[in-house]
């Protein structure tokens, strides 16, 4: 079910745009989708490193370091905040 919503509503984000867009442009299809999809993942990109800037403005590392069977964890200390 997760799947089916998922592939459904990232299609749905994709697909309309698209069609709006082709709609005006029906002889520049090629180009307006290319600018569209590449836009989106543009968008994606920069939103994470603005993101990564909120968060972590200082770029520091995380100094709390816990062994948890197989995997390892790492934290920040409270002071970080």
């Amino acid at each position: 079910m997760y799947a089916l919503c998922m592939g459904l509503g990232y299609g749905l984000c994709y697909y309309l745009p698209l069609v709006c867009a082709w709609s005006y442009f029906p002889e520049n299809k090629d180009k307006i989708s290319g600018l569209i999809l590449g836009f989106y993942s543009l968008g994606a990109v920069s939103f994470a490193l603005y993101g990564t800037e909120i968060v972590n403005p200082d770029n520091d590392s995380a100094t709390i370091v816990v062994q948890t069977g197989a995997t390892t964890e790492s934290f920040y200390p409270t002071d970080s905040v």
